[in-house]
C-alpha cells in the first residue's frame, strides 16, 4: 500500500458535521459493541445511544468535548476524532473515538491524529490521556502500544450459553 505523509490538521466540527457524524459513530459503536459480547445488535445500539447521550448532553456544545474533523495534507476529510474528559479521572482527557475512513486507514492518520490529539489535552490541563479498545481490534492496539498507551485493566466474558 502506498504511505502517506503522516500529517493531519484537525478542524472543529460544525453542527452539520456533528448531525453528520453522530448517527454513523453510535452505529459504528454499536457493531463493535455486539462484536465483543455478542450481544444483539438491537440492544448494542440502545446501549450506545444511551451512552452517547449521557457522555454527549449538550451535543456539540457539551462541556469537556473536542469534535474534531480530520483532515490531510489536502484538507480532505479522513475521519473524526472526539476527546473530552476522562470518565474516572480528574487530571485526564480520553479518546472517546478516533475514526479513519477505509481507504485512509493503514496509511498513518490515526497515528498522526492520535499525536495531534495530545497538545489539545496537555493545553486543557491534563496530565495524561486515557482510551478504551475492544479486545478484538489488535490493529489498534498495536498503534496505542507503539504511542506508549499501558494496559491498565482487562476485561474478560465467557458465554454460558
Amino acid at each position: 500500500m502506498a504511505s502517506v505523509s503522516a500529517y493531519v490538521s484537525l478542524r472543529p466540527m460544525s453542527q452539520s458535521n456533528f448531525d453528520d457524524w453522530l448517527s454513523g459513530s453510535i452505529e459504528s459503536f454499536a457493531q463493535d459493541l455486539m462484536r465483543a459480547t455478542g450481544r444483539p445488535l438491537e440492544a448494542t445500539r440502545a446501549r450506545g445511544a444511551a451512552q452517547f447521550q449521557a457522555l454527549l448532553p449538550d451535543g456539540l456544545g457539551s462541556a469537556d468535548t473536542w469534535l474534531f474533523l480530520v483532515l490531510n495534507d489536502s484538507n480532505a476529510q479522513v475521519g473524526f476524532l472526539w476527546l473530552g474528559k476522562h470518565p474516572d479521572r480528574p487530571n485526564a482527557g480520553y479518546v472517546y473515538d478516533v475514526e479513519i475512513a477505509e481507504p485512509f486507514r493503514r496509511r498513518g492518520f490515526a497515528r498522526a491524529a492520535m499525536l495531534a490529539a495530545e497538545p489539545i489535552l496537555r493545553e486543557a490541563g491534563f496530565t495524561d490521556v486515557g482510551l478504551n479498545v475492544f479486545g478484538f481490534n489488535a490493529g489498534a492496539q498495536g498503534l496505542y502500544s507503539s504511542l506508549g498507551y499501558q494496559v491498565i485493566a482487562t476485561q474478560m466474558i465467557k458465554s454460558l450459553a
